[in-house]
């Protein structure tokens, strides 16, 4: 999948056109992003809060796929 396919998946993704694709360059973006992120986010929300940690999960509750899935609901 290159540029051109990313860009169009993009936009089909913002124009709610539903794609069913395997897991692709732009899916192992989001999964790198996201694992490398929640450390931090959990991190902020635990100062934001005044509560510990602890209380947020140590990790993503839901898979990549999931949240990219337009229809789920947690």
């Amino acid at each position: 999948m290159g540029t051109q396919d990313t860009v169009f998946l993009l936009s089909g993704i913002k124009r709610g056109k539903r794609h069913r694709i395997s897991l692709t360059t732009l899916e192992v973006r989001h999964a790198k992003y996201a694992t490398e992120c929640y450390p931090i986010a959990r991190r902020r929300a635990a100062e934001e809060t005044g509560l510990g940690e602890d209380v947020f999960p140590p990790g993503l509750l839901y898979s990549i796929e999931q949240l990219l899935d337009q229809d789920f609901m947690p």
